[in-house]
């Protein structure tokens, strides 16, 4: 009797993350507070709090001289006035000098201001004569000066929960003296490999066998969106080698990827493994091409996306289904693919109550954009690196 199995009830691409949501909620697996600097890519998981004014002291916004604005009311090119230069405050300087009326002192950029000057004159509106600075423009109060805590104030919240951190964000934070984050804790995928044909690299390539490449781009993907994946050897066509590996990479892992092994022919043995998990196959074919063999099992507080093994089929399914669930899983706001609006060069034909993807170069001349199809099946890699 043939062991052959026909796919269940196809469902839509809109309709397979609400169905595993259905059976296993989407939400952040926890979080752990980690040094600022390992924490790029990451998602906050509590707000974050300035731990200092910043800017920490009252500076100067560039080279020039500190005064008291009241006197140099009045002042323009055709009536200069001098001021008596007492001193000079450098960069890093940390005490702070005074001045008293009639008098002035050289800073340079980010200079403490002294007390009590309230304005700073720029160096391209003065002449040095001796012991005095001519200047030959007026000033206004707080001119050229940036006052504490004018950016942030102590305590004040710097990053919001849900946050994603990005260098110039991780930047800010290292200026308000903040070292360690909470962020949600990362997803660990286990990637599986099914099949006798499949070669790890390194290994003699014989007829008939390809290098597993599609382990390589789930991994790059997973590491790009801040997971901890990864690479388990791979499992022949044998349903018994395919269950032990893959309740290995389950015991070790919050999702399992496998490759290959999800459709529907005689030695696809991966969906009948997936259909004796707890509750197991929740989803086993999609309306889309390529990508159709897609299989979705649940077991216990684990996740299976078994994925199909043609190259295209693999990127596809990667981008509709895995990344999302993982954004969610690792507490991003949203993922969300840009939609544009392109017209195509040659005749396509789709297929009634399937939604057909085709990779494409688009190619924008004179305010319109046009998309040229990339020749071939989903089993070529050349369309991959374009």
């Amino acid at each position: 009797m043939s062991k052959r199995k026909i796919y269940r009830r196809l469902v839509s691409v809109d309709e397979v993350i609400p169905i595993v949501e259905r059976y296993h909620p989407l939400k952040p697996l926890g979080e752990l507070e980690i040094p600022l600097n390992e924490a790029l890519g990451r998602v906050l998981s509590r707000n974050v709090y300035a731990r200092v004014n910043y800017p920490p002291y009252t500076r100067s916004l560039m080279d020039g001289y500190a005064v008291i604005s009241d006197d140099l009311i009045g002042v323009y090119e055709d009536r200069p006035k001098r001021l008596r230069l007492i001193g000079y405050v450098s960069t890093g300087d940390t005490e702070i000098l005074r001045i008293g009326r009639g008098e002035c002192i050289e800073l340079s950029t980010g200079a403490v201001i002294p007390y009590p000057a309230d304005a700073v004159v720029p160096v391209e509106y003065t002449h040095r004569e001796g012991d005095y600075i001519v200047f030959y423009r007026s000033v206004a109060r707080g001119e050229n000066i940036d006052h504490i805590g004018s950016d942030f104030s102590e305590g004040e919240v710097a990053a919001w929960k849900g946050e994603v951190v990005t260098p110039t964000l991780a930047s800010m934070l290292a200026a308000l003296g903040v070292d360690r984050v909470y962020v949600y804790k990362p997803v660990k995928v286990g990637i599986l490999p099914t099949g006798r044909e499949i070669r790890n690299l390194g290994e003699p390539l014989d007829y008939g066998c390809i290098y597993d490449s599609n382990s390589y781009l789930i991994y790059s993907y997973a590491k790009l969106i801040g997971a901890d994946p990864r690479i388990y050897g791979r499992a022949l066509d044998d349903e018994s080698d395919v269950e032990d590996k893959l309740r290995r990479a389950m015991e070790e892992n919050d999702i399992v990827v496998t490759i290959g092994g999800t459709s529907a022919g005689l030695e696809d043995v991966v969906y009948r493994v997936l259909s004796k998990l707890n509750p197991g196959l929740i989803i086993h074919g999609v309306r889309e091409k390529p990508g159709r063999p897609l299989a979705i099992a649940i077991h216990r507080d684990k996740i299976v996306l078994g994925l199909p093994g043609f190259p295209l089929s693999c990127l596809l399914t990667v981008n509709l289904y895995l990344l999302p669930i993982l954004a969610k899983l690792q507490g991003f706001r949203s993922y969300e693919y840009r939609y544009i609006d392109a017209c195509i060069t040659i005749p396509l034909r789709g297929e009634p109550g399937i939604r057909v993807f085709i990779p494409a170069v688009l190619v924008e001349r004179g305010g319109v954009v046009k998309a040229y199809p990339l020749p071939g099946h989903s089993g070529r890699i050349s369309s991959l690196s374009l």
